[in-house]
């Protein structure tokens, strides 16, 4: 198992802006040669490029990318990429650097050091200053490094399939064009290591996944639930790492809607709908039946709005929906990454 001690997420939002015109400058870096975490590195590498992109189609934005990895991965590049990021007030600025990292001792903030192959380093702290002097709308930089001292010798929240609900786009923008204020996180607190993961750094999966399931909800999503979803405790023992985040003048962006959802289904009684293999009841608050070709499982309800009920199904992990005006039953598959239809006849 690889260490890399301290994911650092400072995000700054400066204006409240429209996102017509905006562009999206996206700096990504990742020590993909280095022996020990090269491959965790790489998956990290290749999500958050898919993250630049699912962002840009998403807001509108135009999509200013620049990635490094492998040989190229060095000071140099990133003092010259840093230094030709040249953003309007209405841009928004993310930088993701994946890397070895280390502290000092007598280090002034609780940030890391980004170490580069040819034996040089860059403060995290430092691209913070540097691109927040440009000041640009939003400001997000990232360091999935170690932090550990230079003398000093869990599981990932399940992903959320995507709602048949459509609203990703608008998520998006509720989250990157919307909101304002800051976010300032680390994957570990002072003297903890991070876990470097063959599919990638645990606390960068925790927080993609928790992005994801936030821009696929169809209630409008909020920084301050990805931010405590991710934060979760990771491992445990000597292995463990407690996620730490604070969030400054912050203003959530989506609208909060305290209107009582109803349908045309009774929601006082407990509902119960029958199909040709089977039956799906309601047993109490959260709690369903689902009795599938003679085998009853038990699934737990995770989020419900006027159209659709999400069901999870914890012991055998799989995910079910419930159109309630068309009355059909869906399956999630995991593979395909979209819905299979179990029954369309529900009574």
């Amino acid at each position: 198992m690889s260490y890399r001690l301290v994911f650092v997420w400072i995000l700054v939002l400066f204006l409240n802006v429209p996102v017509f015109s905006q562009t999206l400058h996206f700096l990504v870096m990742a020590d993909t040669h280095d022996e020990t975490i090269g491959k965790s590195v790489k998956k990290d590498f290749k999500n958050l490029k898919d993250l630049a992109q699912k962002i840009a189609s998403n807001t509108g934005m135009t999509l200013n990318l620049t990635a490094y990895e492998g040989n190229d991965f060095s000071l140099k590049n990133a003092n010259r990429a840093i230094n030709s990021i040249s953003p309007d007030q209405n841009d928004a600025v993310i930088v993701y650097i994946s890397a070895h990292g280390f502290r000092e001792r007598d280090s002034a903030t609780k940030w890391p050091n980004i170490y580069f192959p040819e034996g040089e380093y860059l403060e995290e702290n430092d691209i913070y200053k540097r691109l927040a002097k440009k000041k640009p709308r939003l400001l997000i930089v990232l360091a999935d490094v170690c932090n550990s001292y230079t003398d000093d010798d869990g599981s990932v929240p399940n992903v959320i399939p995507r709602s048949l609900n459509d609203k990703e786009a608008e998520n998006y923008t509720t989250l990157f064009v919307n909101s304002k204020g800051a976010i300032v996180a680390s994957s570990s607190k002072p003297g903890q290591a991070s876990i470097a993961e063959s599919k990638g750094g645990s606390y960068t999966l925790a927080v993609l996944n928790a992005l994801k399931n936030a821009v696929k909800s169809s209630s409008p999503p909020r920084w301050a639930d990805i931010m405590k979803t991710s934060g979760k405790p990771i491992g445990s023992g000597s292995s463990r790492q407690d996620p730490q985040y604070e969030l400054f003048s912050f203003t959530e962006g989506g609208k909060t809607n305290n209107s009582v959802v109803t349908t045309n289904t009774p929601v006082s009684k407990k509902m119960k709908f029958t199909f040709s293999s089977g039956k799906l009841e309601e047993q109490n608050s959260k709690k369903w039946n689902l009795t599938l070709d003679g085998t009853v499982y038990n699934l737990k309800e995770y989020e419900r709005d006027k159209t659709y009920i999400y069901f999870t199904d914890e012991e055998n992990e799989t995910t079910y929906a419930l159109d309630l005006p068309a009355k059909v039953f869906f399956q999630y598959d995991w593979d395909r990454e979209d819905w299979d239809t179990i029954a369309d006849d529900l009574k």
